[in-house]
C-alpha cells in the first residue's frame, strides 16, 4: 500500500515590491496552518518516507513544519525545482519515479498544478485547492510505477477550514 499526500503551500504573503514570486514567504496565518496539517498527519500515526518540496520559499517553509511536527528531519526533505512550474505530466513522471521503498509521501506544491494532478489521478472534482488543503490517496501498489489515472482505493481532500 501506498499513500500519497499531495499539498498546496501554506498561505503566502504578497510579494513586496521587486521581489520574486518564488521568494514570497508565509503569513502568520501560513506557519499556523502548515503546523496544523502537520500535527493532523502525525495524529493520523501517517509515518512519513519522504517530502518533497517544490524549491520556492513558501512551500520550503510549509514542508518544515509540516516536518517538525513529525519529526522527520528537515535535512531529508527533497527540493525540486521542477515544482516550481510543473505540469501534471512532470508530476506525475515525479512520483512514478519515487523509490520503490517510500510507503507515505507528501508532495508540496503549487496551484494550478496540485488541483489538476489530483483530479487526473482521483477522477474526482476538487475544485480549488485551498492554501494548505490536503489530498490523501491511497494505493494498492509496490511500485509508485503503477501510479495512473483512477487506480487509487482511497481519495480524500481535506481543508484548513474544515479543522483537517
Amino acid at each position: 500500500m501506498k499513500k500519497l499526500l499531495l499539498v498546496r503551500h501554506a498561505e503566502a504573503r504578497e510579494a513586496k515590491s521587486g521581489e520574486k514570486d518564488i521568494d514570497r514567504l508565509l503569513t502568520s496565518k501560513g506557519m499556523q496552518d502548515a503546523s496544523r496539517l502537520g500535527m493532523y498527519i502525525y495524529k493520523r500515526k501517517i509515518d512519513l518516507s519522504a517530502i518533497v518540496s517544490s524549491t520556492s520559499e513558501r512551500t520550503m517553509e510549509t514542508a518544515r513544519l509540516i516536518a517538525i511536527q513529525n519529526k522527520f528531519p528537515d535535512h531529508q526533505i527533497t527540493g525540486e525545482k521542477d515544482l516550481y512550474e510543473s505540469s501534471v505530466r512532470i508530476l506525475l513522471q515525479m512520483v512514478n519515479n519515487f523509490r520503490d521503498e517510500w510507503d507515505n509521501v507528501i508532495v508540496i506544491g503549487h496551484n494550478p498544478v496540485i488541483m489538476y494532478f489530483t483530479e487526473y489521478i482521483s477522477q474526482e472534482d476538487v475544485g480549488e485547492f485551498e492554501p494548505c488543503g490536503m489530498a490523501e490517496m491511497h494505493f494498492a501498489i509496490n511500485s509508485w510505477k503503477e501510479v495512473s489515472q483512477g487506480i487509487h482505493t482511497f481519495f480524500k481532500y481535506s481543508a484548513p477550514e474544515e479543522g483537517m
